[in-house]
């Protein structure tokens, strides 16, 4: 993930407000990491998985969506793929894990990534606090969205400056831990703390009412999205 990540919504060619993607990311997970594979689930898994790619186009990253679209793909088409290998075999194995992996975890993740990448923290706090989300909610989350890419941008700095001394990954498993894995836990407990400074700062946790001027609400696209999650959520219950 780059510093790009984190831009503002507006880069979105169909805006959605906050509350409905935190709606529709907690439907999309909960179908997309059951364990059934018969039924209506056959149809509603790839519809949700083929959603979160639409919403990656829709987020600019065209890139990001069809490398998903590519994998996600190749991994539902697995069962192609073992009739050449041992069912018990480690290669077997190995397939079959990463596959589930991909088609249960990937598209969550990519939808979680849209979320992220269209969603400004203020635009996350105000729409919480306009349905009466507690603060001990709204703050460790408010916090999250600015964690990752924070982090990412730490692990980039980590990994250059290793790349100007040489240490890459032909020094070995050991040294790629030693002097690129150690130096980023121990900026995560910094980044933590100054995000949760920086959090305080802002206001976030006082007494006091905070107010803000960035414009949240529900339009026409909200409606429909989500009106097809509901309705893709009560046809997986009922049948």
């Amino acid at each position: 993930m780059d510093s790009a990540l984190y831009q503002s919504k507006e880069n979105a060619v169909i805006q959605l407000d906050p509350r409905t993607k935190m709606i529709a990311l907690l439907i999309f997970n909960i179908i997309m990491l059951t364990s059934i594979t018969e039924g209506i689930a056959v149809f509603l898994k790839p519809i949700l998985a083929f959603l979160a790619f639409l919403f990656l186009l829709n987020a600019r990253k065209p890139k990001l969506a069809f490398i998903y679209l590519a994998l996600y793909m190749i991994s539902y088409h697995a069962d192609f793929f073992l009739q050449f290998v041992s069912g018990i075999s480690m290669i077997g194995f190995l397939i079959r894990f990463f596959t589930h992996m991909i088609t249960r975890i990937v598209p969550g993740v990519m939808f979680a990534y849209y979320l992220l990448s269209t969603t400004k923290v203020s635009e996350f706090v105000a729409s919480m606090e306009r349905v009466h989300i507690s603060q001990k909610l709204i703050i460790p989350i408010a916090v999250m969205f600015r964690f990752f890419p924070t982090v990412s941008e730490e692990y980039h700095s980590i990994q250059d400056a290793m790349r100007l001394r040489g240490i890459g990954l032909k020094k070995g498993p050991t040294a790629m831990v030693e002097y690129r894995v150690v130096p980023l836990i121990v900026s995560l407990v910094k980044i933590g703390d100054e995000l949760s400074a920086a959090s305080v700062t802002r206001g976030l946790g006082g007494n006091n009412k905070r107010t803000n001027y960035c414009r949240i609400g529900f339009g026409l696209w909200d409606g429909l999205f989500l009106l097809v999650m509901t309705g893709i959520f009560a046809v997986y219950l009922i049948f």
